[in-house]
């Protein structure tokens, strides 16, 4: 009967055990407790009534510290802070930037594409095109000159501006030196050449001072002319019309791939990191990031500058942002933002489309 009792008292007792052991979480290593104090104990460098504990454990804009240790990939120990920055007023600062930011984006694409879709290879400004108006001009008016009768001019007229004749006809305009020289019938003539060939502009009127001088063949030159011209355009307009569909289509899978990232834009949560060596006598800090978790994982998040636009590390200086309380300005928040927003898009490729093109 005892060795009953004894052995049921035994079993009753390794339950326990087992139970206690289910339910209870390690025992912190005590040398890594230590070096995670040694670092909470540092005297802050510039202000020597506080600790690093003291300044990072009480953060409004940085909650729920975490310290914990490590070792790198150079064999370095390091102890490790970390908390969390999805605080209410960063996370509805950070959306509302990167709200702005997807929404600037979307409207320009939209209008860029808008511009891409509606134009025709008939909006298109070439030279060839100019060409082809030019020369359809001066043929129009040649052909409209065609109709009269110069004789009466022809002894008067110049083409190289000698100075012996009392007319020079110089791109395309009739002029006289002696005016008063001039018959009835002679000024008539010269009012009625210059009402044809007033459109003219400076340099242009060569291809009517060739056919005054010399008529034969350059009606049918020009029109020859004015054929390849059209064969040119013909193959621009082609291959402007090819840009266009290029351009529109890639624009379309750029507004997509925009769409599908705003769509997501606001699953994110960032935390920051600060690292101090404690390879040595003295722990040593070796700087910090921010770290962004979404639906592709976590990765570093780099904070980008509104004003220049470009990427900031602030590294070794982040303990100083925090002692300076910089880190829960809205200032702060907008460049995480902005690099949020990099962050999210960093994969989508911006086709090059010159819109002076449409």
């Amino acid at each position: 009967m005892m060795k009953t009792r004894f052995t049921a008292v035994l079993l009753s007792a390794l339950l326990l055990t087992a139970c206690d052991n289910s339910d209870s979480t390690p025992a912190p290593d005590p040398r890594q407790q230590q070096e995670i104090l040694s670092v909470k104990q540092l005297i802050y460098p510039y202000d020597r009534t506080v600790t690093l504990g003291g300044i990072l454990d009480n953060r409004p804009d940085c909650i729920d510290p975490e310290w914990d240790t490590l070792t790198d990939d150079k064999g370095r120990e390091l102890v490790r802070y970390r908390c969390d920055y999805t605080t209410a007023a960063a996370v509805n600062k950070i959306n509302q930037q990167v709200e702005a930011r997807y929404q600037r984006v979307l409207r320009d694409y939209t209008g860029i594409l808008t511009k891409v879709t509606k134009w025709k290879p008939a909006d298109m400004r070439t030279r060839t095109g100019a060409n082809i108006e030019q020369t359809e001009k001066e043929l129009g008016m040649i052909k409209t000159l065609s109709g009269y009768d110069w004789s009466p001019l022809r002894s008067e007229i110049s083409t190289n501006n000698d100075s012996s004749f009392n007319l020079s006809l110089s791109g395309g305009k009739l002029w006289s030196r002696q005016p008063a020289k001039l018959t009835g019938e002679q000024k008539a003539l010269v009012e009625q050449w210059n009402a044809v060939t007033e459109p003219l502009l400076y340099g242009q009127g060569s291809d009517i001072d060739r056919w005054f001088e010399d008529s034969s063949g350059v009606i049918s030159a020009l029109e020859k002319k004015l054929t390849d011209l059209k064969a040119v355009q013909a193959e621009e307009y082609l291959k402007g019309d090819n840009r266009r569909r290029e351009d529109e289509s890639a624009l379309t899978r750029l507004l997509a791939e925009l769409e599908a990232a705003h769509a997501e834009a606001k699953d994110w949560r960032i935390t920051q990191e600060l690292y101090w060596s404690v390879t040595g006598p003295d722990p040593v800090f070796m700087g910090g990031k921010f770290l962004v978790s979404d639906h592709t994982g976590q990765n570093e998040l780099v904070p980008y500058s509104p004003v220049t636009r470009g990427p900031i590390r602030r590294g070794t200086e982040m303990l100083a942002d925090i002692y300076g309380d910089k880190t829960g300005t809205d200032f702060y928040r907008n460049m995480l933002a902005f690099g949020l927003y990099m962050y999210q898009v960093k994969d989508i490729k911006v086709p090059s489309v010159n819109t002076l093109s449409y």
